[in-house]
């Protein structure tokens, strides 16, 4: 039958396409020797960046599994770590003096990360005595979080210090700069960026559950579907 040479031009397609076809066709109502070409593919990547992830399944949803747990707060959607605005809590005062984690610090660790705040700023034109209301605020933001290249900000530092620091003085001091607060990495959903990623009726998993029952129930009362999201989506 012409349904059952056209699947098997389609497996042959595939085979010989690593998983890939293009599929080249008229339009119906088309002038005549006007093709338009689509691309498939029955591989989890995109075939132009090569950006891959692993085969979805149901663990791949739920935070308290390996494999739909968010990596950076292991499904706890919060971590504790420290807080710019206790460790500068003065943005009139110099960066030298302002940096509230500073004090008490073992003298090695305090040069160590002097040093590499103060060439940080020298890149971005400033100093360790302008005032950190001074900075720019993408200036700042680098600071805190790093640049992405040679400086990994002091945020990275001072998680270094308390890491490698033994003495119990010093932790103490470190803690009270510490709050918990929502993962930056998902944002407080505790799920890894494919499930994030995914969809349903416009809405991601942790974004549904997170409606109220009212409005959950109208949500999915008024949900519609395109012929193929509704092969995928029907059974969910």
């Amino acid at each position: 039958s012409t349904g059952g040479r056209t699947a098997e031009s389609v497996h042959l397609a595939l085979k010989h396409g690593g998983g890939t076809a293009t599929v080249l066709y008229a339009p119906p109502g088309s002038a005549p020797d006007t093709w338009q070409e689509e691309f498939f593919s029955t591989l989890s990547a995109c075939p132009r960046c090569n950006a891959s992830f692993a085969e979805l399944e149901p663990r791949s949803f739920s935070f308290n599994s390996a494999y739909g747990a968010c990596p950076r707060c292991e499904g706890l959607g919060r971590l504790v770590q420290f807080d710019p605005e206790l460790v500068f809590p003065d943005s009139e005062r110099p960066v030298a003096d302002g940096v509230a984690t500073w004090k008490g610090a073992p003298a090695a660790v305090l040069r160590k990360q002097q040093a590499a705040v103060g060439e940080f700023l020298a890149a971005a034109k400033a100093t360790r005595d302008t005032p950190l209301g001074k900075l720019t605020p993408p200036v700042r933001e680098r600071l805190w979080s790093g640049d992405g290249a040679a400086f990994g900000g002091l945020a990275q530092c001072l998680e270094q210090e308390l890491a490698t620091t033994i003495k119990e003085k010093r932790l103490e001091q470190l803690e009270r700069f510490r709050v918990e607060a929502p993962c930056p990495e998902c944002g407080g959903a505790r799920l890894r960026a494919e499930a994030r990623a995914c969809k349903f009726a416009g809405l991601a998993i942790h974004e549904i559950t997170a409606l109220s029952v009212l409005r959950a129930r109208a949500f999915f009362q008024k949900a519609t579907l395109a012929d193929t999201e509704r092969q995928v989506g029907e059974r969910l």
